[in-house]
């Protein structure tokens, strides 16, 4: 049963009104007064309210306020009974979060209708908020990098060696098995640091307001960061004279650290994916008020069914990235763009030519 409470001090209105509600089998709660009311709600934690404006000590008004800085009644629907609603009174019932006014006399289709229009209201977007927390625990169970534990595994085996095999390892092999560790140890930590930062931008995806505040970031010159990034991922590949960088700045609508991340990611993958001694052309520019980064290298072949997906624009999973690149880095690149309202894609050609664009949104100001 859902349960109303009924905030009134005419004990007429409100006996008439829990008449009413039990009659169509709503579990009803009473309070003859604004402060007993604010309690009952607190204890009860009824799906609806409904309140009298004009009330002795504490009003209508004063009573939607306190229920609403309370985490547990702020968001209960809240209707109001008033023998008075001027224009006036409604925007401040509503600027206090009412969801709906009732004028005295009503009658009991008017009553149910307003009822029934507020529990459907919160019964949808009761629906929608459980709908959006299913599919982000199933979107972050399969972000799950399915190869975390081969470097876990192997640090195991050399840990293994080095207890079992202590008297004969020679002093050459300690700093090979050392330097395999350091590698696995590394790709562990990047692959974690990924999931955890892919999780946290589930989550908000699934938050309307921090997704507003997030987009109000700001990039200046983003093609500075580009190319030093670039350049580093470059150097410490041993691949210097393969990357090219074209760099165009404006100011991009989106957080540094966010927009760093999207391309210390690519650079890592294209780097991964091309051949040494292969050209890798990046180039940045602006066009139809938005910002795009091209990345373009030559690598090995795809399989045919990756081509097929890439050519017909498909959506492009985690598996499908897990297949170029061994780890969430592609796929937290394309999830941070899409965040700030950019977007992301891939195009291969016969020559094993692929190309990552991204493209955000810039500042308006930039116009």
């Amino acid at each position: 049963m859902q349960k109303i409470l009924v905030i009134e001090d005419q004990p007429e209105i409100r006996s008439n009104l829990l008449e009413l509600l039990e009659a169509e089998n709503f579990q009803t709660y009473e309070a003859e007064d604004g402060s007993e009311g604010v309690q009952a709600a607190q204890e009860n934690l009824p799906d609806l309210i409904i309140c009298d404006v004009m009330m002795p000590e504490l009003d209508g008004y004063d009573v939607l306020n306190l229920l609403r800085q309370d985490s547990k009644t702020a968001m209960i629907p809240f209707i109001f009974l008033t023998a008075k609603a001027t224009g006036e009174d409604l925007r401040r019932g509503m600027n206090l979060g009412a969801d709906d006014y009732l004028s005295k006399p009503f009658t009991r289709t008017e009553l149910l209708s307003a009822i029934d229009a507020r529990l459907s209201k919160i019964k949808t977007f009761t629906q929608h908020t459980e709908d959006q927390m299913i599919g982000l625990c199933q979107r972050l169970s399969f972000s799950i990098p399915d190869k975390i534990f081969d470097p876990l595994d192997e640090i195991s085996n050399i840990s293994e060696a080095f207890i079992q095999d202590s008297a004969v390892i020679k002093p050459g092999d300690i700093a090979t098995l050392g330097r395999n560790i350091k590698v696995n140890a590394n790709y562990l930590q990047r692959a974690m640091q990924n999931f955890f930062l892919y999780m946290n931008i589930e989550f908000l995806a699934c938050n309307e307001a921090s997704l507003e505040d997030l987009k109000d970031s700001i990039t200046m010159r983003p093609g500075d960061f580009i190319f030093m990034i670039a350049m580093q991922k470059a150097k410490q590949a041993g691949r210097s004279k393969d990357v090219k960088v074209k760099p165009e700045n404006v100011q991009v609508m989106i957080a540094t650290e966010d927009f760093k991340k999207i391309f210390e990611e690519l650079l890592n993958f294209v780097l991964a994916f091309s051949e040494n001694e292969t050209p890798i052309a990046l180039e940045t520019f602006v066009k139809n008020d938005t910002f795009y980064c091209s990345i373009q290298c030559t690598g090995n072949s795809l399989s045919p069914e990756m081509i097929e997906q890439i050519s017909q624009a498909e959506d492009l999973t985690r598996g499908f990235y897990e297949a170029l690149d061994p780890g969430l880095g592609v796929l937290l690149a394309q999830r941070i763009t899409e965040l700030y309202g950019g977007s992301f894609s891939l195009s291969y050609d016969d020559e094993v030519s692929l190309t990552t664009t991204v493209s955000l949104p810039i500042k308006s100001s930039e116009l």
